[in-house]
């Protein structure tokens, strides 16, 4: 594959269960390529900095300790940043306890601000292991939002704190009530799920007093994008593409 020009920039993404890289060209807010692992290593990620060859990269972890990987980086690349809250950022963050603040919170915040409209307040709705809603006002402000139960961790919760409900795979309701116990577990795992969706959406808007821009992502965001009552677009990559801005933003003005 021929390598994207100008030199490009290279982002990491760090979760709890998989980790997701991804090629960028300078100017261009689209991921040139991306690749997502369950499990990142120094092989893995040198066949991708030995083909691409970038300049500058970001990495953001969950884990608390330094990832091993940002030692070799930094030796190979002209310019490594490690997300932390101290990182530069294009938006202004008003959250209360910054150092607290998930990663992948933020750098969906700031993708949803590149990818805002004038004047509209977007609210983030990432459905991975947990749910998280994030909200980034209209004058670039992110001031928080709220964390809820992922779909999976709803079932595994009703299966684990009971004596005799059994674990289940979330799928798509074909009645509307639930005629078994499986049934009634799913029922009331996929329609709880909608249910808070659309209640965050309507919440939020009556604090914008306005329309406001929705953005869903997340693993599980394809399944429950159906039971959304609401205008939105589906960017599966919005993590990654708020890397790139940070990166971008850093690289632009304090390198």
């Amino acid at each position: 594959m021929k390598k994207p020009s100008p030199t490009p920039y290279l982002t990491i993404d760090i979760g709890n269960t998989r980790a997701k890289v991804a090629i960028f060209a300078r100017h261009e807010a689209q991921p040139y390529k991306v690749w997502v692992y369950t499990e990142l290593n120094k092989k893995k990620l040198n066949r991708i900095v030995s083909l691409y060859q970038p300049e500058a990269a970001i990495v953001s972890s969950v884990s608390r300790r330094r990832p091993k990987l940002l030692n070799w980086l930094q030796k190979r690349l002209k310019t490594l940043i490690n997300l932390n809250p101290d990182t530069p950022l294009p938006i202004k963050n008003d959250y209360l306890s910054p150092k607290t603040l998930g990663k992948d919170r933020l750098a969906n915040a700031v993708a949803a601000w590149a990818e805002g409209e004038k004047n509209i307040s977007t609210l983030i709705i990432d459905a991975g292991t947990c749910i998280k809603y994030d909200f980034l006002q209209s004058n670039h402000s992110y001031t928080g939002g709220a964390i809820s139960l992922g779909l999976q961790m709803r079932a595994q919760a009703l299966q684990h704190f009971t004596a005799r409900l059994p674990l289940i795979a979330p799928y798509t309701p074909t009645h509307e009530q639930g005629r078994n116990t499986v049934e009634a577990i799913n029922m009331g795992v996929v329609r709880g799920l909608a249910a808070e969706i659309n209640a965050f959406y309507q919440h939020y808007q009556a604090m914008a007093n306005d329309k406001i821009k929705v953005i869903l992502t997340g693993g599980d965001i394809i399944f429950l994008q159906k039971w959304a009552n609401f205008p939105n677009v589906s960017e599966p990559n919005l993590v990654l593409k708020g890397l790139y801005q940070i990166l971008k933003y850093n690289v632009e003005n304090y390198q």
